[in-house]
Order: C-alpha cells, then structure tokens, then sequence
C-alpha cells in the first residue's frame, strides 16, 4: 500500500455511484425481459401472471443487489480502502477503478453472449407463438412439427413436453 492518499471529489463520488447503479441492474433488465417472455408469451406461469412476475422480479432484484453489494464490499476491502476516510490511498482508488472498469466489461460480454445465445429473432418467434395458439385451439401436442418442437425447446430450455403439460381436462 502506498503512503499517498487523494480525496475522492464528488463528481467521483456521483460517477461511481451511477456507474454501480447501471451495472447493478443491467442483469435485473436483462433478467426481467426474459422472465416478461417466458411468462406472457411461453405461459410458463399460473394463471394470475402479473403477480408472479412481481414477485420473481422483486425477490431476483433483490438478491442480486445484496449479493453484489457484498462481494463489492470484499473487493474493496481487500483493496485497501478505509471506511469513513475522505482520503483513500492509491491502491484503494486503483481497486475502485479495476472494479469498475472489469465489472462493466464483463458485464458487456455476458450480455453479448446471451444476445449470441438465445436464439429469439422473428421466425423464432413467429413459430413459437403460431405454435402456442395451435395448441390453444385444441391442436394436439402429437402434431407437433420438427422445427416447431425445436424452436420451443430451444427457447425454453425445456423438453417439449414439459413446456406445456397434459392438464387433466386434456386427457
């Protein structure tokens, strides 16, 4: 740890906090705009979905926020900084940037590998929802074609079969 300490301005102050709030919900976007397609558009919930979006929304904001608050906490206690001091040293300051500059980065890959990954365009999508409504309109789930089997099982991650279950009136 060097011996030079530099007080961290409020600009600094203002541009770590919104670089934080940016790259701490950058996965509750992501994560919500694709629990918002599996719920509406998959009818992969209960009836009543607005409530269960809400609710796994909420509880997945909430966890991740306080899992990286904690392991943020970690890092920059092990990078030196002194809690309550209006001068950090330069390690400290060095962490914080590191910190930031890696978290927004690899962030950025991880979002672009899920755009690369999940196969989600219009024909994909087109074929999903003309296969939902079959189904909706009584179509039987045997009929099912190969490309539509594959899309949804692509989309969903699930078996077929398990997308959308034999219900009791069904049999």
């Amino acid at each position: 740890m060097s011996g030079v300490t530099r007080k961290i301005t409020m600009p600094v102050s203002i541009g770590y906090g919104l670089t934080d709030i940016m790259g701490g919900e950058a996965f509750t976007v992501m994560g919500a705009w694709l629990l918002f397609y599996y719920t509406t558009f998959a009818g992969l919930s209960p009836k009543r979905r607005e409530g269960f979006f809400a609710a796994v929304m909420t509880f997945s904001r909430k966890t991740t926020l306080a899992i990286a608050t904690f392991v943020i906490g970690l890092v920059l206690q092990f990078g030196g900084l002194i809690k309550g001091s209006q001068f950090q040293p330069q390690e400290a300051i060095n962490t914080i940037a590191i910190t930031l500059f890696a978290g927004t980065v690899g962030l950025l890959l991880l979002a672009l590998w899920q755009a690369f990954t999940f196969h989600l365009n219009k024909r994909t999508h087109k074929i999903f929802v003309d296969e939902m409504e079959r189904l909706k309109n009584h179509g039987f789930r045997e009929d099912v074609t190969n490309e539509s089997r594959a899309v949804v099982e692509d989309l969903t991650g699930l078996g077929y079969e398990e997308v959308w279950p034999v219900k009791v009136t069904d049999q």
